[in-house]
């Protein structure tokens, strides 16, 4: 009978500390009305990189449009 109380509580208390490290929508960082959220993302350099080449190569933008 204690070894059964005891896996019950091991259990309960592993089932409390991962609904603990779970994030919620509390825990999200705010946003503003407008939605800028640019200014924490980590964008990939290359990436961009490769979107601009992307663009000039197929002639979205020239050279003058910067």
């Amino acid at each position: 009978m204690l070894y059964i109380f005891s896996v019950k509580k091991l259990l309960f208390k592993h089932l409390l500390d991962r609904l603990q490290r779970r994030s919620t929508t509390f825990h999200d960082k705010n946003r503003d009305s407008d939605k800028d959220d640019y200014q924490d993302r980590d964008y990939d350099v290359a990436t961009l990189e490769n979107n601009l080449s992307q663009a000039f190569r197929y002639g979205i933008y020239n050279n003058d449009d910067i």
